[in-house]
């Protein structure tokens, strides 16, 4: 395990924590603050990222964000103690747990997966409300073609369906274009729900 970075905001207070690192077989510790952390032009390769107790977990989501898309890196929050509810907080790959009783190597193998998992769900969350989303614009576009053609419910799904693959694009796509030439449908209409929390589209709202 060669090099560990360690983010703090009192970057002077470090001392006890590098030498814990040190007698485990860390061979350089970076101690930033995590200004100084976002801001590196250019990074090196570290095997891990060590929060100081104290900081929040927004500076944790700051961090797995600044690492980008390369393979997880363990990322740990130092805490005082663990408790119920910094458990619950932490669920993304944040061990918690006094420093001192730190298995380091394997508590570091155990945070990738947590990452892992953190990111899978994240990924999970994100297709289902896309899904759901896709949903409400085609029903919504099925909706007008009933009002407006006099199809049925089932028809008007079909030519959707028939349009999409006509045309090679998706049916979410399709949609959007029938509700375009309606005049019901702005531009930016699919993300306003995600924006202003409204439910539903025009004329479908609960």
């Amino acid at each position: 395990m060669s090099t560990i970075v360690l983010v703090q905001k009192d970057t002077n207070r470090h001392t006890e924590i590098v030498r814990e690192l040190t007698a485990i077989g860390v061979e350089r510790v970076l101690v930033l603050s995590l200004e100084a952390f976002l801001s590196r032009t250019d990074p090196e390769s570290v095997d891990g990222i060590l929060l100081d107790r104290g900081e929040s977990l927004g500076t944790f989501f700051q961090i797995v964000q600044s690492v980008g898309g390369g393979p997880p890196i363990p990322i740990i929050l130092l805490m005082e103690r663990r408790d119920e509810h910094g458990g619950r907080d932490c669920l993304t790959g944040v061990m918690l747990q006094p420093f001192c009783d730190l298995r380091f190597a394997s508590l570091f193998k155990e945070a990738v997966f947590h990452i892992r998992d953190f990111c899978a769900v994240c990924e999970e969350n994100q297709r289902l409300k896309e899904e759901v989303l896709e949903r409400k614009i085609i029903e919504r576009a099925k909706w007008i073609l009933v009002k407006q053609e006099g199809l049925s419910e089932d028809n008007a799904y079909r030519r959707i369906r028939a349009e999409s693959m006509k045309k090679r694009r998706s049916m979410k796509d399709v949609a959007i274009d029938i509700l375009a030439r309606s005049g019901e449908f702005g531009e930016d209409l699919m993300y306003r729900e995600h924006e202003t929390g409204e439910k539903g589209l025009p004329g479908n709202r609960r």
